[in-house]
């Protein structure tokens, strides 16, 4: 019996409990609410700052590798670019060395293929080439270009270099003549300017613009009927002992890499 009555008491006074929490659960929230107000907004807060620090991190990370792989991509290209050009380089040198070696073969001439390895704007009217004496290189040779065209004469010789003279330096001079026509011969000699100038033509010649100019007789490493260039145009003076004429030169030395001296005919 007692033991009914303890039970009934607890259970009447669980319940008056609940009842009473019920009942005093908004009065205590009032004076809590400003605080976990607060604490919504602090905790809503930390989210926000904790969410954008994490994308900003993300795009960081994102944006430093994929600039990285541009990078590496820009390097690629330039490294292919480089090596297509080094590719055309060498297919053109090819072409040259065929040019070189058909033009020597047609002509029966002994010659050496030499590169170009010096172009000093402070004497343009002269190259430096890679071959020398040692490799039969003789002052006064003819140099030729890949298609066959005068392009100078050996002036310096060094034991592993050599310097030429092109056909506009002040004191090249080489016999020429004009193609086809045997008694049109004349000497080639700078101008001062971008055209040559051929001079003690004969009087009689009969020469015209266009005309194409060979070298003349051969020398000992000059070969006769090399092109050289072609007329621009004619002076003949009614008093003068001579004709006299411009001409135009046959290939822009500037442009060369690579020719052929001839070491002997």
């Amino acid at each position: 019996m007692a033991k009914t009555n303890w039970r009934r008491l607890a259970v009447w006074s669980a319940f008056i409990a609940l009842l009473l929490l019920i009942e005093f659960v908004p009065l205590l929230q009032r004076p809590l609410a400003p605080f976990m107000r607060a604490s919504a907004y602090l905790e809503g807060g930390l989210y926000r700052v904790t969410n954008s620090a994490r994308q900003r991190i993300e795009r960081l990370i994102i944006g430093h590798d994929t600039s990285s792989r541009i990078v590496e991509l820009e390097s690629r290209l330039s490294l292919l670019t480089l090596h297509q050009a080094r590719l055309v380089s060498l297919e053109e040198e090819n072409q040259n060395l065929r040019r070189l070696l058909d033009f020597q073969e047609s002509r029966g001439l002994s010659t050496i293929a030499a590169r170009v390895i010096g172009k000093d704007p402070r004497a343009p009217a002269e190259l430096r080439l890679a071959a020398g004496s040692r490799s039969g290189v003789r002052s006064g040779a003819a140099v030729i270009s890949p298609n066959g065209a005068l392009v100078g004469i050996v002036a310096e010789v060094g034991q592993e270099t050599s310097v030429v003279r092109l056909l506009g330096h002040r004191l090249t001079q080489v016999p020429v003549r004009v193609l086809d026509k045997p008694q049109a011969f004349g000497l080639l000699e700078s101008s001062g300017g971008l055209s040559l100038r051929l001079t003690q033509i004969p009087k009689n010649a009969d020469i015209k613009p266009g005309d194409i100019i060979v070298t003349g007789f051969a020398s000992e490493v000059v070969p006769a009927n090399l092109t050289v260039g072609a007329i621009l145009s004619v002076e003949n003076d009614p008093q003068g002992l001579w004709q006299e004429a411009t001409m135009a030169p046959l290939i822009e030395p500037a442009a060369l890499d690579l020719v052929a001296i001839v070491i002997a005919l």
